[in-house]
């Protein structure tokens, strides 16, 4: 008997140590980059890690965590370091499935649901945004971020306020099929996720786009202005200095 739990333990010891393992390769994920282009070395070490610890058949808040971690190590991957469009498919490709799969283990889960559609709308881009809304994909995703809403309006800072405002931006208007996209629901969207929690960069690049779109230029360059002057975090310097480095093509193209 005490030599079973003694192995129970070992093996729970050993799992917590693979994932913290796991998450400092994670959160390392800019280190060695070039400029914007960052070393695949720490990210293909964390998948690394993350698929060793998924349980397919069992439901576990371990399994959870890593799961998270996989979906989010394959977007990066997907989005930052892959170069052409068959590599960024295929890894938000396995983003998605994953995801998805975990959305029906882990209904209550609302960062396997905020990350399933951060991968849906960029892997929608690659393959198409008009192409995916025929299908209905467009509706789907628009009640999917009211669920992130629903479920934790703080969550990544206002991110599904920040998700329905992208839907309303970026859906495509369809006769007799997808007659609801609006910038100015995006708008007052974008204005919602970053008055939640930190206004991230993501955040401000598209509110500072919907803006535009809108003609609300003097707004627009207030926040181009407020996030040109930003320092990228730590935690996410690859992703916070694309937006900066867009935020300054913005500016250059329209003022």
């Amino acid at each position: 008997m005490y030599k079973i739990l003694f192995l129970m333990i070992s093996i729970l010891i050993c799992q917590t140590d693979k994932f913290e393992e796991g998450v400092a390769y994670y959160n390392g994920r800019a280190e060695g980059a070039n400029g914007l282009v960052p070393n695949a070395d720490n990210i293909s070490k964390a998948i690394k890690v993350f698929e060793s610890l998924q349980e397919p058949y069992n439901t576990s808040e371990a399994d959870l965590n890593a799961s998270i971690y996989l979906i989010k190590s394959y977007y990066f991957m997907a989005q930052y370091v892959a170069k052409g469009n068959d590599d960024k498919l295929l890894y938000f490709e396995l983003a998605k499935d994953l995801s998805e799969r975990y959305i029906y283990k882990y209904p209550e889960s609302v960062e396997v649901l905020y990350w399933n559609l951060a991968t849906i709308s960029n892997w929608a881009k690659l393959l198409g945004v008009r192409q995916i809304s025929q299908l209905g994909a467009a509706d789907n995703y628009r009640d999917k971020a009211v669920d992130v809403i629903v479920m934790d309006p703080s969550y990544e800072d206002g991110g599904g306020y920040f998700l329905l405002g992208a839907v309303y931006f970026t859906a495509p208007y369809i006769p007799l099929m997808i007659n609801w996209p609006d910038d100015n629901k995006a708008v007052k969207y974008f204005k919602r996720a970053v008055e939640t929690g930190r206004s991230t960069p993501l955040q401000m690049i598209y509110l500072a786009k919907a803006l535009i779109e809108t003609d609300k230029l003097d707004e627009a360059k207030v926040i181009l202005e407020n996030l040109m002057m930003i320092t990228p975090s730590e935690m996410n310097f690859i992703e916070d200095s694309h937006y900066i480095t867009e935020a300054k093509k913005i500016w250059d193209e329209n003022f």
